[in-house]
């Protein structure tokens, strides 16, 4: 890959070629630094206190929610047995 420089005073160009590895630690810093700091950005924003996320309340809707599926899956398992007998 080449490279060339444009001097603003006197126009005057400089040009160097890039090689392989050059490219590669060039796109690494380009692309992988941005990745990284966005993700640190993340983390560093989310890295709140998790004791927020699970608290008595969350655990009793959490609680709740699970015992009505596991209704549903009960009632589920009926109506399909009663159909299997009714099919046999």
């Amino acid at each position: 890959m080449k490279v060339i420089l444009v001097s603003k005073r006197h126009g005057g160009t400089r040009s160097f070629t890039l090689g392989s590895w050059a490219r590669a630690v060039l796109s690494a810093c380009l692309f992988g630094l941005p990745v990284g700091a966005a993700t640190w950005g993340v983390m560093q924003y989310s890295a709140g206190d998790a004791s927020d996320l699970f608290n008595e309340d969350s655990v009793q809707a959490w609680s709740e929610a699970l015992s009505q599926q596991e209704q549903k899956i009960a009632e589920a398992e009926r109506d399909a047995e009663n159909k299997l007998a009714a099919l046999r």
